[in-house]
């Protein structure tokens, strides 16, 4: 059986490489990239999207060109990439919240399938920072406070539905405490 097997195997490797010698090679890209940042100009996502662009054009040998589509937390951009032809030359940069979670909280006129993932370019690990004015100074403090005064503490999020936002949630729920949450625009 394992000698079937291994013939079988290399037979098919044999058939791969003599179908795939007489296909051209397709050179791409043959004009310039467009990524799209679904927030607004000068926020950390458009920043990362307008690093990575600086690189990749000399990469690429073709222009990449950021364009933000801010609106509906992410969905305005995130809708426009997936109405685009898809050959490569629109790329949506956006926190993974706009596509798998958005669509599950409120009708966007995209949904999972209609974009395709192609890579992970960072990771934002969520951290809980206050002001040094507040009268908190550990966690314990925060908590005995935001206990005694509920909805009273607010906390920030690139809007309704992004990882912060449902992060929060959970760590409110988890401490059994009511935390105001105010949406800001961008990510």
């Amino acid at each position: 059986m394992r000698k079937v097997f291994s013939a079988f195997f290399a037979l098919a490797l044999l058939m791969a490489f003599v179908l795939s010698a007489g296909a051209a090679p397709v050179k791409f890209p043959t004009k310039p990239i467009t990524i799209v940042v679904p927030y607004s100009a000068g926020g950390g996502t458009d920043l990362q999207a307008r690093a990575l662009a600086s690189v990749a054009d000399k990469y690429f040998g073709q222009p990449v060109v950021v364009v933000t589509k801010p609106g509906g937390g992410g969905a305005v951009g995130a809708a426009y990439v997936a109405r685009s032809k898809p050959d490569g030359y629109t790329l949506l940069y956006a926190v993974p919240a706009v596509v798998v979670i958005k669509p599950y909280m409120v009708k966007t006129p995209y949904s999972f399938d209609d974009l395709e993932p192609l890579m992970r370019v960072s990771d934002s690990p969520r951290i809980l920072v206050v002001g040094a004015q507040q009268p908190w100074k550990t966690l314990e403090e925060f908590l005995d406070y935001a206990k005694k005064h509920p909805g009273a503490v607010k906390y920030g999020s690139a809007g309704p539905g992004t990882t912060t936002h449902i992060a929060m949630e959970g760590f409110a729920y988890a401490a059994g405490i009511k935390l105001t949450h105010v949406p800001f625009k961008g990510c």
